[in-house]
């Protein structure tokens, strides 16, 4: 593995997630990874503590070593997230421990969370507004609609491009039209899907790149964005739209990702919350 200083301007994150645990998550840094569920569409990392994060599996995707990571420290993440040839389904793993520390957070009683019904509302996006959407989520993409906004999506799934091309109100481009874009500054919002996070500096790329360009509203959102707002403000986001599982429905959670169901299917067992960013410590 390369030395991380070497790392961060192609991986930021991965210095990011190691001050994270020393600072804000260092309380359940030496959380151990009991087990790690990777599942057809969704992964579940659960540590001491019956903690739990959940993160996408990139379906498409070899999964790779991510059961290696069982046995380890939930702080391991950053180094996995620095090792330039750790694998997609590693790399998503790796967030969900740092999504499992989050959820231990948010136990804590310490954190600003406080679940939300719209997160479109509780973000700040209003009639008018031009929204680049990175990772095509089609009920999302419907409810910005329903508020008025102008939706851009990006993805590089075609089926999800075919899509678009059905709905004018939403067109579904490629996931490398984005960044010229958001350089132009042709959008008044950016939100991320939590996926993207799985993928070497791009979320940090495109939540800078909006933020340089005067993209006042930058998001990182989705189920497998539950991540701490210290962190994702560090990545460049102005919010964090996440979710996490409430104790009492982790063993259910835990049970549809090994049976392999999607978000539709086990979205009534998580809470969502949405946090301004700034200041969040």
């Amino acid at each position: 593995m390369q030395r991380l200083s070497s790392l961060e301007k192609s991986a930021p994150e991965a210095k990011i997630v190691r001050e994270a645990f020393n600072t804000v998550l260092r309380p359940w840094s030496s959380l151990r990874v009991k087990e790690i569920v990777h599942g057809l569409h969704y992964g579940v990392v659960v540590s001491e503590g019956g903690f739990v994060g959940l993160y996408y599996t990139h379906t498409w995707e070899n999964p790779g070593p991510a059961a290696d990571l069982e046995g380890r420290a939930l702080s391991y993440a950053w180094r996995v997230l620095a090792d330039p040839l750790a694998t997609l389904g590693s790399r998503a793993a790796a967030w969900g421990m740092v999504a499992a520390a989050t959820t231990a957070w948010i136990d804590a009683s310490v954190s600003p969370v406080n679940p939300v019904s719209d997160e479109v509302e509780a973000i700040g996006i209003h009639s008018g507004m031009s929204v680049a959407l990175i990772g095509f989520i089609e009920p999302l993409a419907r409810r910005l609609v329903e508020h008025g906004a102008k939706v851009t999506a990006f993805d590089r799934n075609p089926s999800s491009r075919k899509w678009g091309c059905k709905n004018s109100e939403t067109p579904v481009l490629p996931d490398t039209y984005a960044l010229p874009l958001i350089e132009e500054g042709a959008f008044d919002a950016l939100i991320v899907s939590g996926s993207a996070l799985a993928h070497p500096g791009v979320a940090a790329k495109l939540a800078n790149t909006a933020r340089e360009a005067g993209t006042a509203i930058r998001v990182l959102l989705g189920p497998s964005a539950g991540i701490h707002p210290w962190i994702c403000a560090k990545l460049g986001f102005t919010h964090v739209a996440g979710s996490h599982a409430p104790r009492e429905t982790r063993e259910k959670l835990v049970a549809m990702v090994k049976a392999g169901y999607g978000y539709r299917r086990f979205k009534h067992l998580l809470v969502k919350w949405v946090v301004e960013c700034t200041g969040v410590s």
